[in-house]
């Protein structure tokens, strides 16, 4: 019986895939077009498993050369002819494997080479000697990305890249390199630090692949999961609802449906609220992807006020990948281009620098003052939560923060107060999440799942009469696209002797409660 996996490589004897023959046919017209290019996407992003579905797609026409740099030490790259040895014994496994036996003799002169001139003419034999087009892959490059040998070995590929193309040399028919950077955009210094050079993959295509899976590309793996378990249910519900909350990531998809499948109890977990239930657990368990996307956010000042900016402060960014903020959060898949603006990639990866941001907050010392309340009195006789009292008590917790020193604080961190005030009455059976509205880019500032109940709540700095005019707009707008009732508004006021209250409007058919503090 075939599993969900979630680490590693992805095979189809093993485990449920979803089918991404569509982008391997947008990968396919870059080969034949004789392209070279580099699959850069962030860990666990599908890129060694798309390797090997596009070797076993490329084997019956061509010689593929499948290399990776993941098991090799710093000294494989320490002179040219270590690096060349290694590549001779890593090109040698391979066709063994293939049986490649006359190729294995010619491959046999390379043993002794120990230059990169001889290399290039060597390549040239090779290719010649072989009856089919040869086509090089070398996955987990990035272990090798501040090798000088690298850049080396890179450029006697381009040279005879250059070479084919003016018809007075034979190389490779294509080169795909995989890792988590683009190594045409990475410089790279002597160690004399007296001088910088760019890299020369330059002749490298742009790969624009979209590797996110589309709800309907994981229908897919759903439907290859039923007719082995011979089951029934709502595929596309589910595959939606998994969409809705990994946008597609590989690794979330595949992490998501494996929860599903082995720790969600009962004949009929597959319901769309089981999938709520599996990012529950999810955000209970520590991943080295989780662990990751917190330390790329702690290591790197500008991405972390980046994320602030968007998350936080609800900034509109423009999507621009000439700043190095950009660029990191590309790199490390913290943010994605959402029609030309910057948001975080995906729901879970919000709720998890959402719930670290607050636990970071809660170191402050300011906020010892907050009183927490447990769960159980503002839960309804029909789970859903009594909103309207736990705003209540959120203004008398903030009525005691309130202070002309405390203010700044507060006006700087008031979404993230009021998070880590509810964070403990939702924990367990709801989510806390900050949730753009897309059609016309306005910002909801917090969302709450609970028991299957949803809540919306807009937190406004008080600037006046049309500010909060507006407020009610885009609260109103949201509550129709969601088909929600009720809205809930709390409005932070710093003037002087403001007014600690509550009060019910009426605006057109729904109902908001607001709470001034």
């Amino acid at each position: 019986m075939r599993k969900f996996n979630s680490t590693g490589t992805c095979v189809h004897n093993k485990h449920y895939m979803v089918d991404v023959s569509d982008k391997l046919q947008q990968i396919m017209k870059l080969i034949n077009a004789d392209e070279y290019f580099t699959i850069n996407r962030p860990r666990q992003y599908g890129k060694t498993t798309t390797l090997s579905l596009l070797r076993k797609k490329l084997i019956e026409d061509f010689l593929v050369l499948s290399l990776s740099f993941e098991r090799l030490g710093g000294e494989s790259f320490s002179d040219a002819k270590t690096f060349i040895h290694t590549l001779y014994l890593n090109i040698r496994d391979d066709l063994e494997f293939q049986d490649e036996i006359d190729l294995l003799k010619v491959l046999d002169e390379m043993e002794d080479i120990d230059s990169f001139d001889n290399l290039s003419r060597f390549l040239t034999k090779f290719v010649k000697a072989s009856s089919k087009e040869v086509i090089l892959m070398i996955d987990e490059v990035d272990k090798a990305s501040n090798s000088f040998i690298l850049m080396d070995f890179l450029g006697v590929l381009r040279s005879k890249y250059l070479g084919k193309i003016e018809g007075r040399d034979e190389t490779f028919k294509s080169v795909i390199l995989a890792g988590v950077h683009d190594i045409k955009n990475l410089k790279y210094k002597q160690s004399n630090e007296r001088a910088k050079y760019n890299s020369p993959w330059n002749i490298a295509v742009d790969f624009k692949v979209n590797m996110d899976f589309t709800s309907e590309e994981i229908e897919t793996m759903l439907v290859d999961y039923c007719s082995e378990r011979q089951i029934i249910f709502d595929m596309p519900a589910i595959a939606n609802r998994i969409h809705y909350f990994t946008n597609g990531y590989p690794f979330l998809v595949s992490y998501l449906c494996k929860i599903i499948d082995e720790d969600i109890e009962g004949a009929d977990k597959w319901v769309v609220g089981n999938v709520d239930e599996a990012v529950k657990l999810m955000l209970t368990r520590q991943t080295t992807n989780f662990d990751s996307l917190i330390a790329n956010i702690e290591n790197h000042k500008d991405l972390y006020n980046l994320v602030w900016s968007v998350l936080v402060d609800g900034k509109q960014i423009e999507y621009n990948l000439h700043t190095p903020a950009m660029r990191k959060g590309i790199l490390y898949g913290v943010i994605t281009n959402d029609d030309g603006w910057v948001r975080i990639h995906n729901r879970i990866y919000s709720l998890i620098i959402h719930s670290y941001l607050v636990g970071v907050l809660k170191t402050e010392e300011s906020t010892d003052v907050l009183q927490f309340y447990p769960s159980i009195q503002f839960i309804k006789a029909d789970g859903s939560l009594n909103m309207e009292l736990i705003l209540e008590k959120y203004m008398e917790a903030m009525k005691k923060l309130h202070d002309d020193k405390q203010d700044a604080f507060i006006e700087k961190n008031a979404k993230l107060l009021f998070s880590l005030f509810i964070k403990p009455i939702v924990n367990g059976k709801g989510f806390i999440y900050y949730e753009p509205v897309i059609s016309d880019r306005r910002r909801l500032d917090i969302a709450i799942t609970y028991n299957q109940f949803q809540y919306v709540v807009e937190l406004k700095i008080w600037h006046g009469e049309q500010y909060f005019q507006t407020a009610q707009e885009q609260l109103y707008d949201y509550l129709v696209k969601e088909d929600l009732d009720i809205g809930y508004l709390v409005v932070h006021n710093f003037n002087k002797n403001k007014e600690f209250k509550t009060e019910r409007l009426d605006y057109l058919d729904k109902k908001f409660f607001v709470v001034y503090v």
